[in-house]
């Protein structure tokens, strides 16, 4: 198995929504003028801060709020408490004077505040609801095989127990991620577990069953379901089918171009599976260090000898390569490539045609062509070699007796002779003069001289 690390940046900080409803009180006794009377609800938050949620002076008996309520805003901070300040200089009898308080422990929170100040008014009441704003993100590949790691982040900066992801598998129900087991009142029970802001689990880690081309979706649960997290999808592929071996055909000659590889891999692509594959070739002087070359895909392997193959569609030259693929859903298009399975292959320099001269005869009669010149060659194993002679200049071919000037037309046929051995020859019947020797192999590779 190969394990990906990534650097993940959860999203920017945490945000709330804050809705204050259905404000209501009644002032039944008379207060006394040019005082202070007020009535002050805040909201405060972990950073320090606070905001005015309600602020009313208090004049006169009678004074009321009934359901009053006001836009929901968003806090920047979380919310830790909401206090509620009454103080009213009544005419007679005691104040109201106190501060009462709803001290908050979660992230998500629906409740209601009624408190008595004085028997002098009614009951101050009011609702609240404080929700997370929570965005997920997901990897830009959005194709998961069962041993890789979701790349999916919330956003951070809220309580780590806010952090219940939950999964639907295709058409199912939603489920928790993670859970555990406990006991109420002697009962076992199945409780969510929180996994914080950044999920990292594998499909087989938590799936079972026949999951591979499902889709999956996260999200992270709130205590209203108006407002849970946005939702993230991924496609659930197979792991991608592992390389058994690979083969490389090497170029044709030391100075062509015409070099492939084939890979052979253990299993056929699944109806709805591309493998896209990249390749990569190593910088000049560099050694471990690639460029990359070109891509290609394919929805379909050959079964080859008992192997799923696929013959890079390239003529390559010489060199070292690395080839690196993956596998998606084909309706899902090209991804940026996060997961890619890489293999290293070598294509060796064939080795280049070469020859030389071993010995050289001249002429010992002027009526009898004995001459001759011995070659040697050397090049690739198991090719044989050729060789093509030119005389002061003009092009010959051997009559049975002599060598004389070709006068044909179809000298790449005509005018080249099979060495008599592996890699040596020896070339009779020659008179004096001036001889260019040339040599190839039984593939085309011309020795460069």
């Amino acid at each position: 198995m190969t394990i990906i690390l990534y650097s993940i940046n959860t999203l920017a900080q945490a945000k709330y929504r804050v809705e204050f409803f259905n404000l209501n009180y009644r002032i039944n006794k008379g207060v006394k003028n040019n005082t202070s009377s007020n009535i002050n609800i805040q909201i405060h938050y972990a950073n320090g801060t606070k905001k005015t949620l309600y602020y009313r002076p208090i004049r006169n008996r009678g004074d009321n709020e009934v359901n009053y309520s006001i836009a929901p805003f968003t806090a920047y901070s979380r919310p830790i408490k909401i206090t509620c300040y009454v103080f009213v200089n009544f005419r007679t009898g005691t104040d109201a004077k106190a501060t009462k308080e709803i001290l908050f422990s979660s992230d998500c929170i629906e409740g209601a505040f009624s408190e008595s100040y004085s028997p002098r008014m009614t009951p101050v009441s009011f609702s609240y609801n404080i929700y997370p704003i929570i965005n997920l993100t997901g990897s830009s590949d959005n194709n998961i095989a069962p041993d890789q790691f979701f790349l999916t982040s919330a956003t951070s900066g809220f309580l780590n127990k806010t952090y219940i992801w939950r999964y639907k598998l295709g058409t199912d129900p939603w489920k928790y991620v993670s859970t555990r087991q406990t006991t109420v009142l002697g009962i076992p029970i199945t409780v969510p577990v929180s996994d914080g802001p950044i999920l990292q689990k594998r499909p087989q880690d938590f799936l079972q069953g026949d999951y591979i081309g499902k889709t999956i979706q996260f999200m992270i649960e709130t205590c209203n379901s108006d407002y849970y997290s946005t939702i993230v999808s991924y496609y659930l592929i197979d792991n991608p089918p592992k390389i058994v071996s690979h083969t490389v055909k090497k170029t044709t000659c030391n100075y062509s171009s015409d070099g492939g590889i084939t890979l052979n891999f253990e299993r056929q692509l699944h109806n709805q599976e591309k493998m896209l594959i990249a390749l990569y070739i190593e910088r000049e002087n560099n050694l471990n260090t690639y460029n990359f070359y070109k891509s290609f895909s394919t929805e379909n392997l050959i079964y080859t000898n008992g192997n799923y193959t696929y013959t890079i569609p390239e003529e390559l030259d010489k060199g070292m390569y690395q080839v690196k693929y993956q596998t998606l859903n084909r309706d899902m298009g090209e991804q940026v490539w996060t997961s890619l399975t890489s293999r290293t292959v070598k294509m060796e320099e064939t080795t280049k045609v070469d020859f030389k001269i071993t010995a050289i005869a001249d002429q010992n009669c002027f009526a009898i062509n004995d001459g001759y010149i011995d070659v040697s060659a050397t090049g690739e194993t198991n090719r044989t070699f050729l060789y093509q002679l030119t005389k002061n200049g003009e092009l010959q071919i051997f009559n049975g007796v002599d060598w004389i000037q070709y006068t044909g037309n179809n000298e790449d046929n005509d005018t080249w002779f099979q060495f008599a051995n592996a890699s040596t020859t020896r070339i009779n019947n020659l008179n004096k003069g001036a001889y260019k020797i040339r040599v190839k192999d039984s593939q085309g590779c011309f020795a460069k001289q």
